[in-house]
């Protein structure tokens, strides 16, 4: 879509920018930037799908790297298996005095 063609979304009436990212102008002159808001609703999804499957808090999250990923071959089939190795954030041994 070049820059200047207005287009509508759920009823609302918007105009391409020519800022060289999809970016779009409503009417009150709003400048909406589609692509940063696309990138950040990527990460949000990512963030929410690793908490959930790996039950992970959000302190480990965020220290987790590639370097956490380690491979298990399985002794009796020899399959191949891609594990996640976190560091707990928190012990849960006890102070006592």
């Amino acid at each position: 879509m070049p820059p200047g063609a207005t287009f509508i979304v759920g009823g609302a009436i918007f105009v391409r920018t020519g800022n060289g990212g999809a970016g779009a102008r409503d009417a009150a002159g709003t400048v909406l930037h589609c692509d940063l808001a696309e990138h950040r609703a990527f990460w949000v999804w990512a963030a929410v799908e690793f908490l959930r499957h790996t039950g992970a808090r959000i302190e480990e999250m965020l220290e987790t790297s590639h370097h956490a990923q380690v491979q298990y071959r399985s002794p009796t089939t020899g399959e191949i298996v891609s594990l996640l190795q976190i560091a707990p954030s928190k012990t849960t041994r006890s102070a006592s005095s």
